[in-house]
């Protein structure tokens, strides 16, 4: 058995025990992703956006999803939705990105890329770490 199959199998019991977990869902939606089944992606967001419409995580791969499937505009509104519950998503910017591009639009995706570096560089600049104090001062 693989990982990703025993870590299927895993949700699946999880959801047996609670079929509104929405974090079972999205939990599930990433490891069929990362094995490309997404037709079965898409419908463990949907049932995890019955649970919690707002949860950002589903949001981001459900946009994903439909960039794998080449269904760019829609992958563009799940990246906006997911964005204005969290508006400093990275890999919801980089998506958002990579939809505009897909598009056509590379005067805007540059913009979406350019949010992402920045908020990856925020990112960083607070990670703590042994020069780090965690508060960005070094």
């Amino acid at each position: 058995m693989t990982r990703a199959e025993l870590a299927l199998k895993c949700c699946d019991a999880a959801l047996k025990i609670n079929q509104r977990d929405a974090d079972v869902w999205h939990h599930k939606a990433v490891i069929l992703f990362k094995n490309r089944q997404y037709e079965g992606t898409l419908l463990c967001c949907k049932e995890g956006f019955a649970i919690e419409p707002r949860n950002p995580d589903l949001w981001n791969v459900q946009a994903a999803t439909l960039i794998g499937l080449g269904r760019f505009e829609e992958a563009l509104q799940a990246c906006n939705r997911g964005l204005e519950i969290e508006k400093d998503y990275i890999q919801l910017w980089q998506n958002k990105a990579t939809a505009l591009r897909s598009l056509g639009r590379p005067t805007e995706a540059e913009e979406c890329s350019r949010q992402a570096d920045e908020l990856e560089t925020i990112e960083w600049l607070l990670r703590p770490t042994d020069a780090n104090d965690g508060q960005g001062k070094m």
